[in-house]
C-alpha cells in the first residue's frame, strides 16, 4: 500500500536504460489497489527497464524485465 491519500494522483513513467522515456508519463489513481497494469507500445523491444513511480511525498523506482 502506498502511503498518503489513494485518491490522490500519482504519475507512471517507465525509462529505457538510455533514460528516455518508453510510454508517456500517465496520472493515475490506485485507489485501493495495489496492481497497476500498464500497456506498452507494442514495438517495445524485450529488456531492462526503469519504472517510477511518483506519489505527493515521495518517487518510488524499480527495475523491471520485460520478456
Amino acid at each position: 500500500q502506498l502511503p498518503g491519500n489513494p485518491n490522490q494522483p500519482r504519475q507512471l513513467s517507465i525509462f529505457n536504460l538510455q533514460g528516455q522515456p518508453v510510454n508517456p508519463i500517465t496520472q493515475i489513481y490506485t485507489g485501493n489497489s495495489q496492481t497497476i497494469q500498464v500497456q506498452l507500445p507494442p514495438q517495445t523491444p524485450p529488456g531492462l527497464y526503469l519504472l517510477a513511480l511518483t506519489t505527493p511525498q515521495k518517487v518510488y523506482t524499480a527495475k523491471v524485465v520485460l520478456k
